[in-house]
């Protein structure tokens, strides 16, 4: 896996620091991480409720296919750094 540098200039965007442009990359990184887990979650749910034997060997080429789907996806932290990158976040503290 390759290192990618990210400038931080524009990674900071309108935020006041650094830690807190990190912070809001890390909180969107955790919303994506767990949209993709559902999603996921979702979509081999389909293949638990088939027991049978015989489908299973096609059930388990349709999960592998699945699996390595999601696998060659970019990780939830280089999507957040691209999506801070791309624009500028919303966020909201809360009081």
């Amino acid at each position: 896996m390759p290192i990618n540098p990210v400038d931080l200039k524009k990674v900071q965007g309108s935020n006041e620091n650094v830690y807190e442009a990190i912070n809001v990359m890390a909180k969107r990184a955790r919303q994506i991480n767990d949209e993709v887990r559902a999603e996921l979650h979702d979509k081999l749910s389909l293949f638990s409720e088939l027991v049978e034997s015989d489908e299973e060997q096609e059930v388990n080429h349709e999960q592998a296919r699945i699996s390595i789907e999601y696998e060659l996806k970019d990780k939830p932290t280089i999507q957040s750094v691209k999506e801070k990158g791309k624009s500028d976040m919303e966020y909201h503290y809360s009081e």
